[in-house]
């Protein structure tokens, strides 16, 4: 597992051939619903997805698993 050499959270990474690059994610998958919304994720495909962040609890017919793109300012506002 790698971590951030800025805030030192846990990140993984996943090549996303539309960046053309790695891209740093959260460790952990998220369920993502596909059913509209503007947030930015990267399937473990690396494939970008856009949605909004669904329940947590149970997937859905329109929600898919896929993971955050790591940020150190979600970091800071996270703690």
């Amino acid at each position: 597992m790698a971590r951030c050499k800025f805030c030192d959270r846990p990140i993984d990474w996943i090549y996303c051939p539309a960046e053309g690059r790695s891209v740093p994610v959260d460790e952990e998958p998220v369920f993502v619903d596909l059913s509209g919304g503007r947030v930015k994720f990267i399937s473990d495909e690396g494939a970008v997805l856009w949605g909004r962040l669904a329940a947590q609890e149970k997937p859905s017919a329109d929600v898919d698993v896929a993971f955050i793109p790591h940020s150190c300012l979600r970091a800071v506002y996270q703690n």
